[in-house]
């Protein structure tokens, strides 16, 4: 949605005993070859499985020394709610784990009913603190995102 290298201001009112109000800053990550191998990134279209028992391993090649790479997991198991699992990780590692024991939150797919949304990719992330709360936040650029179903 935005370029790389675009400063993004974020400003929140916050909501009484809830978040406290917060401001922060972001600048999207530069422009960085990307590839998402493991699920298959090759694939217009992105739909896999994901066994919640398991941990579920993400690999990619590209991001280099200093860089960081998201992987975002997001269910909406109903109109009220969702369930999301989000984990930085060093880019030029290449690879990185979806543990279980968070998997295991997940309800289990039925059909087109329960799929996860996926995203993952470059990122840069700042973190804001405010009185008891430490506010994420994540710009991602040049990723790749798919659907998972979740067993």
């Amino acid at each position: 949605m935005f370029p790389p290298g675009t400063a993004i201001d974020v400003a929140a009112a916050g909501q009484a005993q809830q978040v406290p109000a917060f401001t922060g800053r972001i600048t999207q990550p530069g422009a960085t070859q990307f590839s998402l191998t493991m699920p298959d990134g090759s694939r217009p279209n992105i739909l896999f499985a994901i066994n919640k028992s398991q941990d579920y391993q993400v690999t990619w090649s590209g991001p280099t020394a200093g860089s960081k790479v998201v992987a975002e997991l997001i269910q909406n198991p109903d109109n009220n709610r969702s369930v999301t699992l989000e984990c930085v990780f060093d880019g030029a590692r290449g690879n990185g784990t979806l543990p279980a024991t968070l998997l295991s939150k997940f309800q289990n797919s039925n059909g087109t009913t329960g799929l996860g949304s996926f995203l993952v990719g470059p990122a840069v992330t700042s973190t804001v603190k405010q009185g008891a709360w430490d506010i994420s936040m994540i710009g991602i650029s040049g990723g790749r995102n798919g659907s998972a179903t979740l067993q």
